[in-house]
């Protein structure tokens, strides 16, 4: 996000009430209609489902900053999904009217939604594509290389520059729908190749370019 636009959207949204979420706290319930808009100010949120056996399915993580729910702040209809606080965060809440008449006013800012929007929505398509029809294999990498594209921070090994995130197998495996023993397992094999290492949740990709390859190579 443009350092003009995150400055937009601070004086904007700290015009309002600043909330206070503990770690593992919901925010938003599904079946009900959002207050407003949240701005994350700092921390991490995830959006989830749950099926009818009670299984989560993430489908979205919020890192500051950024805001939500979208659809409600176009759409009058509950939200379908569950917000919780991954970490503390803090965030202010605007009135949904607010937000859509700042938004029309700062078309700068509305361009940059919808161009992280995009983004977002790639991808799922590509999550979506290898949950239909990929391996344990290349579902565990997808994840891993869509986390990188998100949270990834740059760390030198070797001299050479390799990414990282602070993960867990458990993680991955919410995000994947396998099992955390299959999670567990192809994590294995990316180490026994080399292709990563994985310690106390710290996952390190030391050649980002190489484990693209395997992806689609096999």
């Amino acid at each position: 996000m443009q350092t003009s636009v995150v400055e937009k959207l601070e004086a904007f949204f700290s015009q309002f009430p600043k909330r206070k979420f503990k770690k593992k706290e919901i925010i938003i319930h599904a079946g009900e209609m959002p207050q407003g808009v949240y701005y994350l100010h700092d921390g991490l949120v995830r959006q989830y489902t749950l099926s009818s056996k009670g299984e989560e399915a993430v489908l979205n993580i919020y890192r500051a900053p950024s805001f939500f729910p979208l659809r409600q702040l176009f759409d009058e209809v509950e939200c379908q999904q569950y917000f919780e606080a991954m970490t503390e965060v803090h965030m202010w809440l605007a009135p949904k009217e607010a937000v859509r008449n700042f938004l029309r006013e700062n078309p700068d800012v509305l361009m940059d939604l919808l161009a992280r929007m995009n983004r977002g929505l790639d991808g799922l398509l590509e999550r979506l594509s290898y949950l239909m029809a990929g391996t344990a294999y290349e579902r565990v990498i997808t994840e891993v290389l869509l986390y990188l594209s998100r949270f990834g921070e740059k760390k030198e090994i070797s001299s050479k520059e390799a990414s990282g995130i602070r993960i867990s197998a458990k993680q991955i495996a919410i995000q994947s729908g396998l099992t955390r023993e299959t999670v567990t397992r192809e994590l294995a094999i990316l180490k026994t190749k080399g292709l990563i290492t994985f310690e106390k949740n710290m996952l390190t990709v030391p050649d980002l370019d190489k484990l693209k390859r395997e992806l689609v190579e096999g």
